[in-house]
Protein backbone atom coordinates (compact mmCIF):
# COMPACT_ATOMS: atom_id res chain seq x y z
CA UNK A 1 0.00 0.00 0.00
CA UNK A 2 3.00 2.43 0.55
CA UNK A 3 4.46 2.39 -2.52
CA UNK A 4 0.92 2.94 -4.18
CA UNK A 5 0.93 6.48 -2.47
CA UNK A 6 5.34 7.29 -3.40
CA UNK A 7 6.45 6.14 0.01
CA UNK A 8 9.27 3.50 -0.94
CA UNK A 9 12.08 3.80 1.29
CA UNK A 10 12.87 4.17 5.19
CA UNK A 11 16.12 5.24 7.58
CA UNK A 12 16.09 2.74 10.01
CA UNK A 13 16.72 -1.00 9.04
CA UNK A 14 15.06 -2.69 11.70
CA UNK A 15 12.21 -1.47 13.44
CA UNK A 16 10.46 -3.01 17.16
CA UNK A 17 7.32 -4.61 15.28
CA UNK A 18 4.68 -4.73 16.33
CA UNK A 19 1.30 -3.00 16.08
CA UNK A 20 -0.69 -0.49 17.75
CA UNK A 21 -5.09 0.48 17.77
CA UNK A 22 -5.28 -3.06 19.03
CA UNK A 23 -7.52 -0.82 21.53
CA UNK A 24 -8.41 2.24 20.62
CA UNK A 25 -6.85 3.64 23.91
CA UNK A 26 -3.70 2.54 22.48
CA UNK A 27 -3.67 6.07 20.44
CA UNK A 28 -3.90 9.03 22.15
CA UNK A 29 -4.13 12.10 20.90
CA UNK A 30 -3.30 15.85 22.77
CA UNK A 31 -3.80 19.14 21.00
CA UNK A 32 -0.87 21.38 21.51
CA UNK A 33 -1.68 24.91 20.85
CA UNK A 34 1.49 25.82 21.96
CA UNK A 35 4.79 23.68 22.18
CA UNK A 36 5.31 24.16 25.59
CA UNK A 37 1.30 23.34 26.58
CA UNK A 38 -1.32 20.34 25.43
CA UNK A 39 -5.26 20.01 25.89
CA UNK A 40 -5.41 17.26 28.67
CA UNK A 41 -7.36 13.90 28.51
CA UNK A 42 -9.96 13.03 31.10
CA UNK A 43 -12.01 10.14 29.60
CA UNK A 44 -9.02 7.97 30.01
CA UNK A 45 -7.02 7.33 33.25
CA UNK A 46 -3.67 5.35 33.27
CA UNK A 47 -4.03 2.38 35.84
CA UNK A 48 -0.93 2.72 38.18
CA UNK A 49 -0.27 -0.76 38.07
CA UNK A 50 -0.39 -2.22 34.77
CA UNK A 51 0.00 0.71 33.07
CA UNK A 52 -2.99 0.33 30.80
CA UNK A 53 -5.03 3.47 29.87
CA UNK A 54 -8.91 2.90 30.93
CA UNK A 55 -12.41 4.60 30.48
CA UNK A 56 -14.22 4.44 34.07
CA UNK A 57 -13.10 5.43 37.57
CA UNK A 58 -11.40 1.88 38.16
CA UNK A 59 -9.01 -0.59 35.93
CA UNK A 60 -10.87 -3.44 35.09
CA UNK A 61 -8.02 -5.85 35.64
CA UNK A 62 -6.53 -4.03 38.88
CA UNK A 63 -9.40 -2.50 40.73
CA UNK A 64 -6.85 0.26 40.81
CA UNK A 65 -8.33 3.81 40.69
CA UNK A 66 -6.99 5.33 37.50
CA UNK A 67 -4.94 8.23 37.27
CA UNK A 68 -6.24 11.44 35.20
CA UNK A 69 -5.86 15.16 34.97
CA UNK A 70 -9.01 17.07 36.45
CA UNK A 71 -10.59 19.87 33.99
CA UNK A 72 -13.06 22.41 35.56
CA UNK A 73 -15.19 24.23 33.35
CA UNK A 74 -14.78 28.25 32.77
CA UNK A 75 -18.27 30.24 31.95
CA UNK A 76 -15.92 33.90 32.10
CA UNK A 77 -14.49 35.88 29.31
CA UNK A 78 -15.93 37.95 26.03
CA UNK A 79 -16.80 37.48 22.77
CA UNK A 80 -19.33 36.05 20.69
CA UNK A 81 -17.84 32.61 20.54
CA UNK A 82 -17.43 30.03 23.41
CA UNK A 83 -14.64 28.04 23.32
CA UNK A 84 -14.61 24.31 24.72
CA UNK A 85 -12.29 21.01 25.04
CA UNK A 86 -13.55 17.84 23.28
CA UNK A 87 -12.25 14.86 24.19
CA UNK A 88 -13.56 12.46 21.77
CA UNK A 89 -13.34 7.95 21.82
CA UNK A 90 -13.06 6.26 18.45
CA UNK A 91 -15.18 9.50 16.58
CA UNK A 92 -14.34 11.18 13.18
CA UNK A 93 -13.94 14.92 14.43
CA UNK A 94 -16.21 16.22 11.78
CA UNK A 95 -18.74 13.77 12.57
CA UNK A 96 -18.65 14.75 16.08
CA UNK A 97 -18.64 18.12 15.28
CA UNK A 98 -21.80 17.89 13.12
CA UNK A 99 -23.24 15.79 16.68
CA UNK A 100 -22.80 18.45 18.37
CA UNK A 101 -24.34 21.00 15.99
CA UNK A 102 -27.53 18.90 15.45
CA UNK A 103 -27.61 18.43 19.42
CA UNK A 104 -27.60 22.25 19.65
CA UNK A 105 -29.67 23.13 16.72
CA UNK A 106 -26.80 25.32 15.03
CA UNK A 107 -25.24 24.89 11.35
CA UNK A 108 -21.99 23.38 11.46
CA UNK A 109 -20.22 26.24 10.00
CA UNK A 110 -20.90 28.12 13.51
CA UNK A 111 -18.02 25.51 14.59
CA UNK A 112 -14.48 26.10 14.44
CA UNK A 113 -11.27 23.66 14.69
CA UNK A 114 -7.54 24.07 14.72
CA UNK A 115 -6.86 20.72 13.14
CA UNK A 116 -8.44 17.10 12.46
CA UNK A 117 -8.11 14.61 14.91
CA UNK A 118 -7.53 10.71 13.98
CA UNK A 119 -10.83 8.90 14.31
CA UNK A 120 -9.44 5.60 15.92
CA UNK A 121 -8.20 7.03 18.66
CA UNK A 122 -8.94 9.11 22.03
CA UNK A 123 -8.15 12.64 21.30
CA UNK A 124 -8.47 16.01 23.08
CA UNK A 125 -8.49 19.47 20.65
CA UNK A 126 -10.23 23.03 21.11
CA UNK A 127 -13.53 24.06 19.44
CA UNK A 128 -15.20 27.17 19.27
CA UNK A 129 -18.81 27.62 18.35
CA UNK A 130 -20.61 31.08 17.58
CA UNK A 131 -24.04 31.97 19.59
CA UNK A 132 -24.04 29.01 22.42
CA UNK A 133 -23.25 30.05 26.38
CA UNK A 134 -20.54 28.17 27.95
CA UNK A 135 -23.55 26.84 30.70
CA UNK A 136 -25.71 24.93 27.49
CA UNK A 137 -22.45 23.22 26.75
CA UNK A 138 -21.69 22.03 29.93
CA UNK A 139 -25.41 20.33 30.35
CA UNK A 140 -24.69 18.84 26.64
CA UNK A 141 -24.32 14.49 26.90
CA UNK A 142 -23.41 12.62 23.98
CA UNK A 143 -21.90 9.35 24.12
CA UNK A 144 -18.31 9.12 23.69
CA UNK A 145 -17.82 12.65 23.74
CA UNK A 146 -16.62 15.04 26.09
CA UNK A 147 -17.43 18.76 26.10
CA UNK A 148 -15.67 21.01 28.53
CA UNK A 149 -16.69 24.74 28.63
CA UNK A 150 -13.54 27.32 29.09
CA UNK A 151 -15.28 30.64 28.76
CA UNK A 152 -16.17 32.72 25.54
CA UNK A 153 -13.93 33.98 22.82
CA UNK A 154 -13.31 36.84 20.53
CA UNK A 155 -12.99 34.69 17.11
CA UNK A 156 -12.91 31.68 15.86
CA UNK A 157 -10.51 28.94 15.29
CA UNK A 158 -9.33 28.44 12.31
CA UNK A 159 -7.29 25.38 10.15
CA UNK A 160 -3.71 25.98 11.29
CA UNK A 161 -4.39 27.84 14.88
CA UNK A 162 -2.17 24.86 16.68
CA UNK A 163 1.57 24.03 17.33
CA UNK A 164 0.98 20.52 16.86
CA UNK A 165 -0.24 17.44 18.48
CA UNK A 166 1.18 14.99 21.18
CA UNK A 167 1.04 11.26 20.81
CA UNK A 168 1.38 8.74 23.25
CA UNK A 169 1.11 5.32 21.85
CA UNK A 170 1.14 1.99 22.67
CA UNK A 171 2.91 -0.81 20.54
CA UNK A 172 1.84 -4.53 21.30
CA UNK A 173 4.21 -7.51 20.06
CA UNK A 174 6.90 -5.54 20.16
CA UNK A 175 10.72 -6.70 19.71
CA UNK A 176 11.78 -4.50 22.99
CA UNK A 177 15.62 -6.12 22.42
CA UNK A 178 15.66 -3.27 19.13
CA UNK A 179 14.16 -0.53 20.92
CA UNK A 180 17.68 1.31 21.50
CA UNK A 181 18.85 1.27 17.52
CA UNK A 182 15.64 2.74 16.16
CA UNK A 183 15.65 5.47 18.68
CA UNK A 184 19.27 5.97 18.24
CA UNK A 185 18.73 6.53 14.32
CA UNK A 186 15.77 9.03 15.30
CA UNK A 187 17.49 11.12 17.76
CA UNK A 188 20.92 11.68 15.67
CA UNK A 189 18.20 12.98 12.66
CA UNK A 190 16.84 14.76 14.83
CA UNK A 191 13.57 13.15 13.18
CA UNK A 192 12.33 10.83 10.06
CA UNK A 193 11.61 11.65 6.62
CA UNK A 194 8.65 13.85 6.24
CA UNK A 195 6.11 11.47 4.21
CA UNK A 196 2.73 12.30 3.92
CA UNK A 197 0.78 9.38 5.51
CA UNK A 198 -1.86 6.97 4.00
CA UNK A 199 -4.34 9.58 5.69
CA UNK A 200 -3.98 11.75 3.19
CA UNK A 201 -5.19 9.89 0.69
CA UNK A 202 -7.78 7.82 2.75
CA UNK A 203 -6.51 4.66 4.42
CA UNK A 204 -9.89 3.13 3.23
CA UNK A 205 -9.69 3.82 -0.32
CA UNK A 206 -6.33 5.31 -1.27
CA UNK A 207 -7.29 6.46 -4.75
CA UNK A 208 -7.73 10.07 -4.00
CA UNK A 209 -4.23 11.12 -6.28
CA UNK A 210 -5.14 8.67 -8.97
CA UNK A 211 -8.03 11.51 -9.22
CA UNK A 212 -6.08 14.12 -8.79
CA UNK A 213 -3.89 13.61 -11.52
CA UNK A 214 -6.49 13.20 -14.44
CA UNK A 215 -7.90 16.38 -12.76
CA UNK A 216 -4.61 18.33 -13.12
CA UNK A 217 -4.21 16.38 -16.93
CA UNK A 218 -8.33 17.88 -17.63
CA UNK A 219 -8.88 14.58 -18.24
CA UNK A 220 -12.61 14.90 -16.70
CA UNK A 221 -13.82 11.26 -17.87
CA UNK A 222 -10.54 9.35 -16.50
CA UNK A 223 -11.31 11.52 -13.48
CA UNK A 224 -15.02 10.37 -12.68
CA UNK A 225 -13.95 7.09 -13.98
CA UNK A 226 -11.50 6.65 -11.44
CA UNK A 227 -13.43 8.00 -8.76
CA UNK A 228 -16.51 5.55 -9.44
CA UNK A 229 -14.39 2.54 -10.52
CA UNK A 230 -11.64 1.82 -8.82
CA UNK A 231 -11.58 -0.96 -6.43
CA UNK A 232 -9.68 -1.10 -3.04
CA UNK A 233 -10.11 -4.60 -0.95
CA UNK A 234 -10.69 -2.59 2.66
CA UNK A 235 -14.33 -1.31 0.87
CA UNK A 236 -17.89 -2.97 1.36
CA UNK A 237 -18.32 -5.78 -0.64
CA UNK A 238 -21.33 -4.05 -1.58
CA UNK A 239 -19.49 -1.08 -2.72
CA UNK A 240 -16.81 -3.26 -4.42
CA UNK A 241 -19.48 -4.57 -6.63
CA UNK A 242 -21.20 -1.54 -7.88
CA UNK A 243 -17.68 -0.43 -8.74
CA UNK A 244 -16.51 -3.82 -11.06
CA UNK A 245 -20.47 -3.47 -12.23
CA UNK A 246 -19.69 -0.23 -13.48
CA UNK A 247 -16.25 -0.81 -14.89
CA UNK A 248 -17.89 -3.37 -17.16
CA UNK A 249 -20.90 -2.05 -17.96
CA UNK A 250 -19.48 1.87 -17.98
CA UNK A 251 -21.89 4.38 -19.81
CA UNK A 252 -24.85 2.85 -17.95
CA UNK A 253 -25.48 5.42 -15.52
CA UNK A 254 -29.07 5.03 -14.78
CA UNK A 255 -28.51 1.26 -13.91
CA UNK A 256 -25.47 1.93 -12.22
CA UNK A 257 -27.54 4.75 -9.95
CA UNK A 258 -29.74 1.76 -8.58
CA UNK A 259 -27.14 -0.24 -7.91
CA UNK A 260 -24.47 2.03 -5.83
CA UNK A 261 -25.42 1.54 -2.40
CA UNK A 262 -27.07 4.59 -0.55
CA UNK A 263 -23.37 5.46 1.59
CA UNK A 264 -21.87 5.99 -1.28
CA UNK A 265 -23.77 9.56 -1.40
CA UNK A 266 -21.24 11.06 -3.00
CA UNK A 267 -20.47 8.39 -6.21
CA UNK A 268 -24.12 8.89 -6.30
CA UNK A 269 -24.16 12.56 -6.92
CA UNK A 270 -22.08 12.09 -9.76
CA UNK A 271 -24.62 9.40 -11.31
CA UNK A 272 -27.30 11.30 -10.94
CA UNK A 273 -25.59 13.82 -13.37
CA UNK A 274 -24.35 11.30 -15.80
CA UNK A 275 -28.12 9.71 -15.92
CA UNK A 276 -29.38 13.12 -17.20
CA UNK A 277 -26.58 14.26 -19.09
CA UNK A 278 -24.37 11.07 -20.35
CA UNK A 279 -21.02 12.47 -21.37
CA UNK A 280 -21.03 15.94 -19.41
CA UNK A 281 -18.07 14.47 -17.33
CA UNK A 282 -16.82 17.80 -16.15
CA UNK A 283 -19.72 19.11 -14.35
CA UNK A 284 -20.33 15.80 -12.80
CA UNK A 285 -17.37 16.52 -11.38
CA UNK A 286 -18.57 19.57 -10.71
CA UNK A 287 -21.38 18.21 -8.32
CA UNK A 288 -18.50 17.13 -5.38
CA UNK A 289 -18.22 19.76 -2.95
CA UNK A 290 -15.30 22.16 -3.53
CA UNK A 291 -13.11 20.95 -0.56
CA UNK A 292 -13.27 17.35 -2.04
CA UNK A 293 -12.27 18.45 -5.50
CA UNK A 294 -9.45 20.37 -3.95
CA UNK A 295 -8.52 17.56 -2.39
CA UNK A 296 -7.79 15.32 -5.18
CA UNK A 297 -5.47 18.38 -6.51
CA UNK A 298 -3.16 18.29 -2.50
CA UNK A 299 -3.33 14.24 -2.57
CA UNK A 300 -1.45 14.23 -6.62
CA UNK A 301 0.62 17.11 -5.31
CA UNK A 302 1.40 14.96 -1.65
CA UNK A 303 1.88 11.70 -3.91
CA UNK A 304 4.38 13.38 -6.15
CA UNK A 305 6.26 15.11 -2.74
CA UNK A 306 6.51 11.15 -1.25
CA UNK A 307 8.10 10.30 -4.62
CA UNK A 308 10.94 12.91 -4.68
CA UNK A 309 11.60 12.44 -1.11
CA UNK A 310 11.74 8.46 -1.55
CA UNK A 311 13.94 8.99 -4.70
CA UNK A 312 16.02 11.40 -2.38
CA UNK A 313 17.05 8.76 0.11
CA UNK A 314 17.38 6.21 -2.81
CA UNK A 315 20.15 8.23 -3.95
CA UNK A 316 21.55 8.52 0.04
CA UNK A 317 21.12 12.71 -0.22
CA UNK A 318 20.63 13.41 3.74
CA UNK A 319 16.52 14.39 5.07
CA UNK A 320 18.81 16.37 7.54
CA UNK A 321 20.72 18.48 5.88
CA UNK A 322 20.75 20.34 2.92
CA UNK A 323 23.55 19.42 -0.27
CA UNK A 324 24.52 22.30 -2.84
CA UNK A 325 20.86 22.63 -5.05
CA UNK A 326 18.87 22.33 -2.55
CA UNK A 327 16.37 24.95 -1.42
CA UNK A 328 16.25 24.98 2.28
CA UNK A 329 13.71 26.12 5.24
CA UNK A 330 15.03 26.67 8.71
CA UNK A 331 18.16 24.79 7.55
CA UNK A 332 16.54 21.65 6.42
CA UNK A 333 16.35 20.92 2.60
CA UNK A 334 13.39 21.05 1.01
CA UNK A 335 10.93 18.92 -1.43
CA UNK A 336 7.87 20.26 -3.24
CA UNK A 337 4.73 20.20 -3.37
CA UNK A 338 4.18 20.92 -7.30
CA UNK A 339 2.66 23.87 -8.70
CA UNK A 340 2.32 26.61 -11.14
CA UNK A 341 4.47 28.80 -9.65
CA UNK A 342 7.03 26.59 -8.13
CA UNK A 343 10.76 27.11 -8.96
CA UNK A 344 12.43 23.56 -9.00
CA UNK A 345 16.05 22.92 -6.95
CA UNK A 346 19.52 22.89 -8.35
CA UNK A 347 21.73 20.00 -8.47
CA UNK A 348 21.23 16.80 -7.61
CA UNK A 349 17.85 17.39 -5.78
CA UNK A 350 16.65 19.43 -9.22
CA UNK A 351 17.76 16.07 -11.06
CA UNK A 352 15.42 13.85 -9.34
CA UNK A 353 12.42 16.28 -9.45
CA UNK A 354 12.58 17.30 -13.19
CA UNK A 355 13.02 12.79 -13.37
CA UNK A 356 9.84 12.23 -11.35
CA UNK A 357 7.50 14.91 -13.44
CA UNK A 358 9.04 13.73 -16.72
CA UNK A 359 8.05 10.04 -15.25
CA UNK A 360 4.40 11.04 -14.62
CA UNK A 361 3.92 13.15 -17.65
CA UNK A 362 2.99 16.26 -15.98
CA UNK A 363 4.63 19.28 -16.13
CA UNK A 364 4.50 22.50 -13.87
CA UNK A 365 2.21 24.79 -15.77
CA UNK A 366 -0.27 21.54 -15.56
CA UNK A 367 -1.38 22.63 -12.27
CA UNK A 368 -3.12 25.84 -13.94
CA UNK A 369 -6.16 24.37 -14.59
CA UNK A 370 -7.71 26.08 -17.33
CA UNK A 371 -11.14 24.26 -17.56
CA UNK A 372 -11.39 24.58 -13.49
CA UNK A 373 -9.57 27.67 -12.15
CA UNK A 374 -10.78 27.53 -8.94
CA UNK A 375 -9.06 23.89 -8.38
CA UNK A 376 -5.15 25.80 -9.57
CA UNK A 377 -2.10 25.17 -7.42
CA UNK A 378 0.28 27.07 -6.98
CA UNK A 379 2.72 24.56 -5.33
CA UNK A 380 4.23 24.54 -1.96
CA UNK A 381 7.84 23.28 -0.53
CA UNK A 382 7.93 21.11 2.87
CA UNK A 383 10.92 20.19 4.69
CA UNK A 384 12.16 16.56 3.99
CA UNK A 385 12.18 15.92 7.73
CA UNK A 386 9.75 15.58 10.06
CA UNK A 387 11.02 16.97 13.28
CA UNK A 388 10.48 14.61 16.48
CA UNK A 389 10.14 16.32 19.69
CA UNK A 390 10.45 14.80 23.20
CA UNK A 391 10.59 11.18 21.65
CA UNK A 392 10.48 8.83 24.98
CA UNK A 393 10.04 5.12 25.02
CA UNK A 394 9.13 3.05 27.79
CA UNK A 395 8.94 -0.39 28.03
CA UNK A 396 5.33 -1.74 29.86
CA UNK A 397 5.60 -5.40 29.54
CA UNK A 398 7.93 -8.13 27.49
CA UNK A 399 6.75 -6.54 24.29
CA UNK A 400 4.78 -3.65 25.23
CA UNK A 401 6.29 -0.52 24.57
CA UNK A 402 4.86 2.96 24.80
CA UNK A 403 5.88 6.05 22.63
CA UNK A 404 5.37 9.60 23.45
CA UNK A 405 6.49 12.21 21.76
CA UNK A 406 4.81 15.56 19.74
CA UNK A 407 5.18 16.57 15.95
CA UNK A 408 4.05 20.07 14.43
CA UNK A 409 1.44 20.86 12.87
CA UNK A 410 0.65 18.88 9.64
CA UNK A 411 3.05 16.07 10.61
CA UNK A 412 1.39 12.72 11.03
CA UNK A 413 2.20 10.23 13.65
CA UNK A 414 2.32 7.19 11.38
CA UNK A 415 4.87 8.13 9.58
CA UNK A 416 7.17 8.11 12.81
CA UNK A 417 5.76 4.93 13.54
CA UNK A 418 6.67 3.53 10.03
CA UNK A 419 9.92 4.13 10.74
CA UNK A 420 10.06 2.51 15.08
CA UNK A 421 8.40 0.13 14.00
CA UNK A 422 9.72 -1.09 10.71
CA UNK A 423 8.61 -3.29 7.76
CA UNK A 424 7.34 -5.60 10.24
CA UNK A 425 4.89 -3.32 11.95
CA UNK A 426 1.17 -2.74 11.91
CA UNK A 427 1.11 1.23 12.37
CA UNK A 428 -1.88 2.00 10.30
CA UNK A 429 -5.67 1.67 10.72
Amino acid sequence: MEEYVGIRERVIDRGVGGSCRDRVEDFLVMEKPSRNTYIPLTIVGECPECREYHRGRECPECGQDLRRPRLRPQFGGRGPHTLFYLEKYDWDTMKAVRRIAQALRKHHRHFGIAGMKDKRAVTSQRVTVRGVPPGVLARLRIRDLKIVPMGRARRKLRPGDLWGNRFVITVRGAKVRRLPEALRTVRELGGVPNYYGLQRFGSRRPVTHVVGKYVVLEDWEKAVKTFLTLEYPRESPEALEARRWLKEHWGEFKEALRRFPKFLDYERHILEHLARHPHDYINAFRRLPMWIRRMFVHAYQSYLFNRILSERIARGLPVHRPVEGDVTQDGLPTVPLPGFRTELSDGPQGEIEREVLEEEGVRLEDFEIKSMPELSAGGDRKPALLRVYGLRAEAIGDDTVRFTFSLPRGGYATTVLRELLGSEGVYAD
